[in-house]
């Protein structure tokens, strides 16, 4: 089943997604977070300055793409692919916008749950609903994206590993 979402102003860009049987997203392309779930994650560009401390052989300066270590794609791959359509964009926009427009995106996003709640249980349950339907591994997976994002190359890394040991 293929899902397409066309551009608003109020929403992020296009994105064309594939979901398996289940519901799962299993691909997701054309999402301007750079988000890409499938054999690869392409975390994309960023116009963060580099540190010397971090500028490993792996990176790519002036803005081009910084491909992860194998152990931080393998991670983000196996735990981004239990998410919905929906968690994508939470967490592209965890990325790429400031705390106060995620959780107005949040709210927004819980205006939608039709059982009368008043908002702010609206938002806790949407939340709340989030966390229990994924695994632990869906956290660490956005903890691991999200200091990639922030260039904490090592400490991304360092999770990831730790992740996988954990897991064996």
């Amino acid at each position: 089943m293929e899902l397409q979402h066309s551009t608003t102003d109020d929403k992020p860009p296009s994105y064309h997604a594939t979901q398996n049987i289940h519901g799962n997203v299993i691909n997701i392309t054309g999402c301007s977070g750079g988000v890409h779930v499938g054999p690869r994650i392409d975390v994309g560009c960023f116009s963060k300055k580099k540190s010397k401390r971090n500028n490993s052989k792996n990176e790519k300066t002036n803005g081009e793409h910084i491909q992860p270590p194998t152990c931080v794609t393998a991670v983000m791959t196996e735990c981004l692919d239990v998410l919905t359509v929906n968690d994508i964009w939470i967490i592209r926009d965890l990325i790429n916008i400031s705390w106060d427009n995620l959780a107005k995106h949040i709210k927004a996003h819980a205006n939608h749950v039709q059982d009368g709640l008043p908002q702010a249980k609206a938002v806790e349950k949407v939340l709340c609903a989030w966390i229990e339907e994924q695994s632990d591994c869906a956290m660490v997976a956005i903890l691991v994206h999200f200091l990639w994002r922030l260039r904490e190359t090592k400490a991304a890394t360092t999770l990831a590993i730790e992740h996988c040991k954990s897991r064996k």
